[in-house]
């Protein structure tokens, strides 16, 4: 067993699934690595940021934690129902205005909590969230300000019980989704340790390559001190972005109409925001002439907020 699986196995989890099958495709020569069925309810793979984040949050004693995101976020409803769960008070600080028509994310985020703890900021004051969500948060005791995407140290860790996962099977390429890029990043950075020789490709469904990269290194210096000894730097991987409904939350009807025949010919559902665009670039690239695996990572709440799209 190396150090990383000795870290790994030893950091505390909470009793939350993180084991998925794989199986092959029907229409693309690849291999599906089902994290969706970790969880319908809370995200896929964002299930195993939180085997490590929660006993983090509950070490500390914290009573209430400040979520930062969009209304439709994957991660603000799975993590909200996990912390209601355990007695800690999420308060949001969601991007945009509240819309009437409660559609998605949104409507479900609307059920789990009350509309005196969602602070709405404008898109024109977002980049100024996090000293806002921390100003909020200073005053108040037992209280913690979670980054977009859950992007803490502990949330890494988890998102690498991933390769664990991974440990029997090897592929020549996997192609995964970014959103935050903290499940990517989490993927490389332990990849790079074992070694391992397999391609990455990451599709930058959110932010841009010098948001990642600067986030990559970020988490490489964390990854270093956490580990203790001096850790290679990941290169197996081409960073993508989306070449059909280029920006964040777009969709188009080639976009619609490929969802739609996935999942009628594989019986797997998949969403306009993230892993629809991720199987329709993999579709699209793919070399059929080497072993490809694809990580699903969930996210079918968020077809919920397109029923018209898919009525054209």
């Amino acid at each position: 067993m190396t150090l990383l699986h000795q870290k790994i196995s030893s950091y505390p989890t909470d009793l939350l699934p993180w084991q998925s099958r794989i199986h092959p495709l029907n229409t693309i020569v690849a291999d599906i690595k089902r994290d969706d069925e970790l969880s319908f309810g809370i995200s896929g793979s964002k299930m195993r940021k939180y085997r490590t984040l929660l006993p983090y949050l509950q070490n500390l004693k914290v009573q209430e934690a400040v979520l930062i995101g969009g209304a439709q976020s994957n991660h603000l409803v799975g993590l909200c129902q996990l912390l209601i769960e355990r007695g800690i008070k999420p308060t949001l600080f969601l991007r945009g205005s509240q819309h009437n028509e409660l559609l998605g994310n949104q409507f479900l985020l609307n059920l789990l909590i009350t509309k005196e703890s969602m602070h709405w900021i404008s898109r024109q004051d977002w980049p100024n969230v996090n000293a806002l969500a921390d100003k909020y948060a200073q005053n108040k005791s037992n209280t913690i300000v979670i980054p977009e995407g859950g992007a803490l140290f502990p949330s890494l860790i988890g998102s690498m019980s991933l390769t664990l996962d991974l440990e029997k099977v090897d592929y020549d390429t996997i192609y995964c989704d970014s959103g935050t890029g903290i499940s990517a990043i989490a993927l490389l950075l332990s990849f790079a340790y074992l070694k391992k020789r397999t391609h990455i490709h990451i599709l930058l469904v959110a932010g841009n390559e010098q948001e990642f990269m600067d986030n990559l290194w970020q988490w490489h210096a964390e990854f270093e001190e956490w580990m203790g000894i001096s850790c290679p730097k990941p290169q197996n991987f081409t960073l993508h972005l989306s070449e059909n409904a280029k920006s964040f939350g777009s969709v188009n009807q080639t976009l619609i109409t490929f969802i739609k025949d996935f999942i009628k010919k594989e019986g797997v559902f998949i969403d306009p925001i993230y892993m629809g665009k991720l199987f329709y670039f993999v579709k699209q690239h793919v070399n059929s002439n080497l072993k490809n695996l694809i990580i699903h990572s969930g996210g079918g709440f968020a077809l919920f907020g397109f029923e018209n799209s898919f009525k054209k």
